[in-house]
């Protein structure tokens, strides 16, 4: 279970609150779900959050070694 809203932070942009989220995965170096910006419908304005459907995948192209 994660924050309730009124715990979390708000953001007036949907770019502002991208910025946070992006800034946040670059400083936390272990993270199990990438944080991501939403719109709050009750607040009407965006919050950051975990998205528990997607996992942090780091993306490392396979190379041929032969």
């Amino acid at each position: 279970m994660g924050k309730k809203c009124t715990q979390k932070y708000k953001f007036k942009t949907f770019t502002e609150a991208t910025t946070f989220a992006n800034t946040y995965m670059e400083d936390i170096v272990l993270t199990f779900y990438p944080m991501r910006a939403f719109y709050c419908t009750k607040h009407k304005c965006y919050h950051v959050g975990h998205n528990k459907y997607e996992k942090r995948v780091d993306k490392i192209p396979e190379v041929d070694v032969e």
